[in-house]
C-alpha cells in the first residue's frame, strides 16, 4: 500500500509520570509514546525522544502512570444486557473484567423448556437482567452474536459456568450425574472453550455447584488442563469448613495439573477468624509441591450475596420454586428454618446481616436495613423474616455479611501473589445499597493498604491489579507498560486515591483516579467519564 493509502495512526505523548509498569519492579519517572491503540516506546527520564511528532500531549507531573487495572473477579455479566457501559468499574481505573463467576454465566443455556425454567431462576436470583428478547442463545458463540450488538464500557473476558453447564446437561437436581450426563457437560466445557471462553467457574457453596461431588468437577478439571485453560472456584464453604474446602480446590490442581483460582479467598464467621496464617501456608505449600494454584481477594471485611446462601443444599434440590415450597410446608420440612437460622448466626446473626436487593417491593422498603430491623417492622422473629425475604422473592434477595475480621483481610493482601478482585455488582434499582467493593476496590487498596497503612508498596499493590491477573488468565499484551502492548492506562494521584463508600452508601464515587485510557482512547478525563465505549468481548484465542 503506498503513502497515501496509508492509514495514519494518531500518536499521544504521557510525559513526566511516575511509571508503574505492572512487573513489580520499582516505579521510574518517565513517559509513554502511545501510537494507535498500542504503547510503541517507553522512555524513562534522562533519555531522549527525537523525531517524533505527536498529536497529543498529556503532562502527568505528580501522578502514577500503570497498566489499566484488570478486574479478575466481577459480575458485570448479569448487567451486560442492561448497564454495558459499567461505569463504576472504571470510575475506578478497571478497564478489564472477568466475567462469568462463581459457578454462574449466561451460556450454556438449554434448549429443554424444563431446563431453561430451572437456568433462568437461578440467574434471576443473581439479579441476572435479560434482554427484552429472552435467551435467545444455546452456546458461547451465539450468546457473543447477542451480546455484540452493544457497546461496553470495558473490556469483559467471560468464564463458562459449572452451574450453567450442569443445568444444561442434567437440570436442578441433587444427585451424581449419569455417565451420559457426564459426557454431556465434558462437551458443553470443551465447545465454550473452543469458541473462546476463558476458563470455567464454580460455585460450590450454592446448587446447583453444590450438588456436585469431587469426582465431578475433577473430570471437568482435566478438560481444562487440556485446553490449557483457568479454574476458579467459589469453594464449598468460606466459613467452618473453609480448611477443607481450600483443600479440596488444590486438590484439583494436584490431580488434574491445571491452573487453579480460589475466588474471594476469606475466613468467614467470628470463630474462624484469625485462620488467615493457615490459609497462606496451604496455598505456600501447594506451589511449593509444583501446584499451580493462586488466588483473589476483595480488601472489605464484608462479603455479600444471595440471602439463599442461608439455606441448606437438600433444600435447593429441583431449583428455587423446590427452595420456596419446602420453606412454606414446615410440617414437612420441620428442620429447615433451624438450619436457616444456624447459618445466618455462623455469619453473625441477624444484626450483622444487611439486604441490598429484594425483587419483591416492601413499604418502607428493606434495602439498607439489617434483618433484625426488618424483622421488628414486619411483626417477626428474624428466622421467619428470612423466609418471607426468600419466599416472596422467589429467592431473588441478596444481603451483605458483616462476617469477616480486618486482620485477616489485611494479613492475606500482604501475600504478594494474591490478586485484587471486586467480586462486584451494582444494584441498578438501589446503587446506594450495593457493596461498597463495586465502586471503591482498586482505589481502597492503593489509599488504605499502600499509602495509609503501608502494608503494600504500590508497585506490589499495582502487580495485583495488572501484570498478575493478566498471567493466570492466560491474557498477553495487557497488563504491562510495555512496547507493542496495547493502550490501557490508568492515571491516578498517590496522594490521593482512595474510596469513599459505606455499606448503606456504596455508590459514592472513589477520589483520585484522575484519567484512564482504555484500546488508545481516554475514557475517563479529569475524573469524569468521556462517554466513549471502548471495550470488547475477549475471546480467548
Amino acid at each position: 500500500m503506498g503513502k497515501k493509502g496509508m492509514m495514519l495512526l494518531k500518536t499521544l505523548l504521557i510525559k513526566n509520570g511516575f511509571l508503574v509498569d505492572g512487573s513489580g519492579n520499582p516505579g521510574k519517572r518517565g513517559s509513554l509514546l502511545i501510537r494507535g491503540d498500542r504503547i510503541e516506546r517507553v522512555v524513562l527520564e534522562g533519555e531522549i525522544l527525537k523525531d517524533v511528532g505527536v498529536d497529543e500531549v498529556f503532562d502527568a507531573e505528580g501522578f502514577a502512570v500503570s497498566p489499566g487495572f484488570i478486574d479478575i473477579h466481577s459480575h458485570q455479566d448479569a448487567l451486560i444486557f442492561a448497564n454495558p457501559m459499567s461505569e463504576a468499574k472504571l470510575r475506578q481505573g478497571v478497564t478489564t473484567e472477568v466475567i462469568g463467576n462463581c459457578g454462574f454465566s449466561p451460556f450454556p443455556a438449554p434448549k429443554d423448556e424444563a431446563k431453561l425454567k430451572i437456568f433462568v431462576g437461578l440467574m434471576e436470583s443473581l439479579d441476572f437482567q435479560f434482554p427484552a428478547e429472552g435467551v435467545s442463545w444455546t452456546d458461547f458463540d451465539s450468546f457473543m452474536e447477542m451480546a455484540e450488538k452493544r457497546s461496553f464500557g470495558t473490556n469483559l473476558l467471560p468464564l463458562v459456568a459449572h452451574g450453567a453447564i450442569r443445568v444444561t446437561a442434567m437440570g436442578g437436581d441433587q444427585r451424581a450425574p449419569s455417565e451420559e450426563e457426564m459426557n454431556k457437560m465434558a462437551l458443553l466445557l470443551k465447545e465454550s472453550l473452543e469458541q473462546g471462553a476463558w476458563g470455567m467457574s464454580s460455585g460450590l457453596a450454592y446448587a446447583p455447584g453444590s450438588f456436585a461431588e469431587p469426582e465431578e468437577i475433577e473430570m471437568l478439571c482435566g478438560e481444562i488442563k487440556k485446553a490449557d485453560s483457568f479454574y476458579t472456584s467459589h469453594v464449598r464453604n468460606e466459613g467452618d469448613g473453609v480448611l477443607p474446602s481450600i483443600d479440596e480446590a488444590i486438590e484439583m490442581g494436584r490431580k488434574t495439573g491445571c491452573r487453579v483460582n480460589i475466588s474471594h479467598i476469606k475466613a468467614m464467621g467470628v470463630a474462624n477468624w484469625n485462620q488467615s496464617d493457615i490459609i497462606l501456608k496451604k496455598l505456600a505449600d501447594a506451589k511449593g509441591e509444583g501446584i499451580d494454584v493462586s488466588a483473589d481477594q476483595y480488601p472489605y471485611p464484608a462479603s455479600s450475596t444471595i440471602l439463599g446462601v442461608l439455606t441448606p443444599k437438600w433444600a435447593n434440590d429441583g431449583g428455587t420454586e423446590k427452595l420456596c415450597e419446602r420453606i412454606l410446608n414446615r410440617e414437612e420440612n420441620p428442620t429447615l428454618l433451624a438450619e436457616i437460622e444456624k447459618n445466618m448466626m455462623s455469619r453473625g446473626g441477624p444484626d450483622r446481616v444487611i439486604i441490598t436487593r429484594c425483587a419483591t417491593t416492601y413499604d418502607p422498603p428493606v434495602g439498607g436495613r439489617t434483618i433484625t430491623e426488618i424483622a421488628e417492622e414486619f411483626g417477626l422473629s428474624p428466622i421467619d423474616t428470612v423466609a418471607k425475604l426468600i419466599v416472596e422473592s422467589v429467592n431473588s434477595v441478596s444481603a451483605i455479611y458483616l462476617s469477616l475480621a480486618d486482620e485477616d483481610v489485611s494479613e492475606i493482601l500482604k501475600d504478594s501473589e494474591i490478586m485484587v478482585g471486586s467480586d462486584g455488582m451494582v444494584n441498578l434499582e438501589y446503587p446506594q445499597y450495593s457493596h461498597p467493593r463495586t465502586f471503591g476496590t482498586f482505589p481502597r487498596v492503593l489509599g488504605r493498604y499502600v499509602r495509609e497503612e503501608k502494608i503494600l508498596s504500590l508497585e506490589s499493590a499495582i502487580r495485583k491489579m495488572t501484570s498478575l491477573p493478566a498471567e493466570r488468565i492466560g491474557l498477553k499484551g495487557r497488563g504491562l507498560l510495555k512496547p507493542g502492548y496495547v493502550a490501557d492506562i490508568t492515571i491516578f494521584d498517590p496522594a490521593t486515591v482512595g474510596d469513599r463508600g459505606t455499606y448503606t452508601e456504596a455508590n459514592l464515587e472513589p477520589v483520585g483516579i484522575y484519567r484512564v485510557m482504555m484500546n488508545g482512547e481516554w475514557i475517563v478525563q479529569s475524573g469524569k467519564l468521556t462517554g466513549k465505549k471502548c471495550g470488547k468481548i475477549l475471546r480467548k484465542e
